[in-house]
């Protein structure tokens, strides 16, 4: 272990004084980086229906939105919280300077409904050692996975190093995307963060960060021409950028950097654009277009962890190059994407019903039950 992480350790131990708290649940998205994902939107509806429950998010900058305070990683206020914390809710593993108390429970929601690429134990030869071992321990803590449709549940079953519940009432983070009417709303607090009227269509640009080399993006100024001409309207095209993407490559883009929460981003949008990105599960659920854009998909085939898809069984058509993209935009057919959709939610067996925010909130009320805590635990 570590000099950092076993001071860590050994100040966790000295915040286990303190008893947990029987209504206290800490939120974490991305190790403080976000106030997004699943945790986001459990935190908002937990605000909202459970006001008898104490929040605290952790965050490495506040955020007046929140739904609750924040405090920042590894500061005392972190340490006490996340002792005292009767329920920790994430979307990635937690520090491996956590152990678990007796009276916590830990809910594990994960940062995708289904993914593309391989992960965990399904990707084993691709992860260092210290990760596997941080794995195997933070999924012997873990209470609760959420799963966002059948297929994902058979994933984690087989790729978690986990043999716990699985709650299947969906994925929090697509409750936004599944009910119009918060679809709608939240698309237009998009557009006035941006700047951009209503009657603006939004095409969003999403690549995926490669170890080797950048994305190939399609030219904007093209691109919005040929949506106006097969689409009608008037367009702005998107990119949201992953953190390690230069932004150089990104000439003729509206960056989107003011809004954090991809979700709020699809929400917004008309059409997405993607390579590998595990969002394609995401936006289908809207029912608008999703296409992949793959000029390197040979090369970044063979670089990658494998897939859980051919490319075949993807609902989506996949683009090779900008002539390809130019023709599939000119001719798109909603009634035959719709088709294959349907096909594909069907044979997965997709959970979003839009209340899967309200049902975790739930399960984490019933894990909240007073109890009695007259002995002080240690770790």
């Amino acid at each position: 272990m570590k000099i950092k992480e076993k001071a860590a350790f050994l100040l966790l131990r000295v915040m286990a004084i303190f008893p947990v708290k029987w209504n206290r649940v800490v939120f974490m998205s991305y190790d403080g980086a976000q106030y997004s994902c699943n945790p986001k939107y459990i935190s908002e509806e937990m605000a909202r229906s459970q006001a008898h429950l104490e929040g605290i998010w952790v965050l490495i900058k506040p955020r007046t939105e929140a739904a609750y305070k924040s405090v920042k990683p590894m500061s005392l206020a972190y340490f006490y919280y996340l002792a005292t914390a009767k329920i920790i809710v994430t979307n990635q593993r937690l520090p491996s300077f956590y152990h678990k108390r007796k009276q916590q429970r830990y809910i594990q929601t994960w940062h995708s409904s289904l993914r593309l690429k391989k992960i965990e134990k399904d990707a084993f030869d691709f992860l260092p050692q210290s990760y596997r071992q941080k794995a195997l321990r933070d999924s012997s803590m873990c209470d609760l996975l959420l799963s966002g449709c059948r297929t994902s549940t058979d994933i984690m079953n087989q790729a978690f190093w986990y043999d716990g519940r699985i709650s299947e009432a969906g994925t929090p983070r697509n409750d936004v995307l599944v009910n119009e009417w918060r679809r709608k709303i939240t698309g237009k607090q998009v557009k006035n963060k941006l700047g951009l009227s209503e009657d603006e269509q939004l095409a969003v640009i999403a690549p995926t960060f490669r170890q080797h080399g950048q994305p190939s993006l399609p030219n904007a100024e093209h691109l919005k021409r040929v949506l106006h001409q097969s689409f009608g309207g008037k367009w702005q095209t998107l990119i949201r950028l992953h953190p390690h993407i230069r932004a150089s490559e990104t000439a003729g883009y509206r960056r989107t950097d003011e809004i954090e929460d991809m979700q709020e981003l699809l929400a917004a949008a008309s059409i997405v654009i993607t390579d590998y990105s595990s969002l394609m599960f995401d936006f289908m659920l809207t029912a608008k277009p999703l296409l992949l854009y793959t000029p390197d998909l040979d090369t970044y085939s063979q670089a990658e962890r494998g897939f859980y898809f051919t490319f075949q069984e993807l609902p989506f058509p996949i683009i090779r190059d900008e002539s390809q993209l130019v023709e599939v935009l000119s001719n798109w057919s909603q009634s035959a994407y719709e088709k294959k959709r349907q096909a594909f939610l069907e044979k997965h067996v997709f959970f979003e019903t839009g209340n899967a925010s309200e049902t975790i909130a739930g399960e984490i009320a019933s894990f909240c039950k007073r109890e009695e805590m007259s002995t002080v635990e240690t770790i």
